[in-house]
């Protein structure tokens, strides 16, 4: 039963109730016993007989010791309190009960600020005698005292009234503080029996999202729940995505290996030019099986964090300027014009062939989707602490609802899954683009798209064309030992 949260609350809030009440008993217990009621009360009627005695003409002077010592007995034997009159000095000049030791001097602070405090003095036999004194007209000292008694534990707890209201009130506390108790116990458990029942159906593949509720703490951990269960969601999702797309990228090049090779095997393909044709297509379509099978080893050591990369000067203007030279002669395929604006140079650090790999790949994209005729544009900005490199083409632009998912896996914003270029039909798995990611955020940058605006009055047929944008620090990335960056 102790293992449960609400069964410790409960059990915290009473020992905690009953700590206090243990303390604050014990507290007036030793205040108690060191001044019990029958004390401060003698305290009391000693301090009110000194008070009176003290007034003027109430005692006879001391210069008459005779009648002084019979009025101090009288009221000895009225009163019951032994009268002791001192001089200045602390000599006896009358004392009621001479045999029961002498009386000591009061301190001078007492005398000069007489408080209601209990004060006490041993006799010489070692009895405790509480007094009260006061200055006389004629500057002698008059002490009142009277021996403290001595209670017994029955007396002690009979005599002190505060015991049994103390009990009732620690009950009454005890009792509120279970209800509390029950009432936290049940604001803090609820949402984590939420969380529980919704981890349970999240395991059987059902989910709903929590609601935010209860202590900030227990809040976090409901919304760190949610946002894990979306990216589970979206994990699966992947998954599944991931099976249609490589199922159908893999069905139609083994299916197409497999017609045109039973078409040699069996004869059908029996001309020199039929062979040549069958043999080009199985090739092309084992290459794009292979670039498949390799982006996928890729994504696969990028999540297993396995891959290196190189940590060195680059000069990121001159790496742009040859990316676009390497694809000029693909350009002038479909008469797109490849514009540059870059700077004289833009230093970053980082590995030259993965960075190569990220623009090559958001080229060719930019030269697929641009038509024929048009203009693909490579911008270089060096900015207070990054480098933003822009790839813009001339496209129909991506839908808006693809935007945030351009980056993810397996996502393909073209459904037909074909790119019609010169060399035929191009399919991929939607990996090219998240593969870039992680290379980007290896480096400590940031890659994004957005769609650009077509002029004003270019018509609803003009282009607006999209940008894909890199931004990567001046200032090197954190580094290992060995001088490489690990992802």
């Amino acid at each position: 039963m102790m293992h449960s949260l609400r069964a410790r609350l409960w059990l915290s809030f009473a020992l905690l109730v009953g700590g206090v009440l243990c303390i604050i008993a014990g507290g007036l217990v030793v205040y108690a016993a060191r001044n019990p009621t029958p004390a401060r009360l003698l305290t009391l009627r000693l301090d009110i007989y000194a008070i009176f005695l003290s007034q003027a003409e109430r005692l006879p002077p001391a210069k008459n010791i005779d009648r002084l010592l019979a009025a101090a007995q009288r009221v000895d034997q009225a009163l019951n309190v032994r009268l002791t009159v001192l001089s200045p000095d602390g000599n006896s000049i009358a004392d009621t009960r001479p045999e029961q030791g002498s009386v000591p001097l009061p301190p001078a602070a007492y005398l000069s600020n007489p408080t209601r405090a209990t004060l006490d003095y041993r006799d010489s036999s070692g009895k405790f005698w509480i007094y009260s004194a006061r200055y006389l007209p004629d500057g002698n000292v008059l002490v009142v005292s009277s021996p403290r008694l001595r209670l017994t534990l029955a007396q002690f707890i009979q005599e002190e009234a505060f015991l049994a209201p103390l009990a009732q009130a620690g009950v009454f506390a005890l009792i509120v503080a279970l209800l509390l108790a029950i009432w936290l116990s049940g604001w803090i458990t609820k949402p984590l029996r939420n969380l529980a029942a919704s981890v349970r159906a999240m395991s059987n593949g059902k989910f709903s999202p929590l609601s935010i509720q209860g202590p900030s703490e227990v809040q976090e951990v409901s919304q760190a729940f949610n946002e894990m269960a979306q990216r589970v969601q979206a994990s699966q999702q992947s998954q599944r995505d991931f099976i249609a797309n490589v199922s159908h990228d893999l069905k139609t090049p083994l299916t197409s290996i497999q017609g045109f090779s039973q078409a040699i095997l069996d004869g059908t393909a029996s001309r020199p030019e039929d062979l040549q044709k069958a043999a080009q297509i199985i090739h092309s379509e084992a290459e794009r099986m292979n670039r498949m099978v390799l982006d996928l080893l890729e994504i696969a050591r990028l999540d297993a964090k396995i891959v290196e990369f190189e940590r060195k000067p680059i000069d990121l203007a001159i790496l742009v300027d040859q990316i676009a030279g390497q694809f000029t002669p693909q350009a002038r395929q479909k008469d797109i014009t490849m514009q540059t604006d870059l700077p004289m140079t833009a230093m970053v650090t980082g590995d030259r062939d993965r960075l190569a790999q990220v623009f090559s790949n958001l080229v060719d994209n930019a030269l697929k989707y641009s038509p024929n005729g048009s203009a693909v544009r490579l911008n270089l900005l060096v900015k207070n602490n990054y480098v933003e490199v822009q790839v813009c083409d001339s496209g129909p632009g991506i839908p808006t609802d693809d935007l945030e998912k351009i980056f993810d896996r397996f996502y393909q914003v073209d459904k037909s899954r074909a790119v019609n270029t010169p060399q035929g039909n191009r399919r991929g798995v939607g990996l090219g683009l998240a593969i870039a990611r992680e290379i980007v955020q290896a480096h400590g940058g940031v890659i994004s798209v957005y769609n650009q605006t077509a002029p004003h009055g270019a018509g609803d047929s003009a282009s607006q064309g999209s940008v894909f944008v890199v931004k990567l620090p001046v200032a090197p990335p954190a580094i290992s030992m060995t001088g490489k960056i690990r992802k």
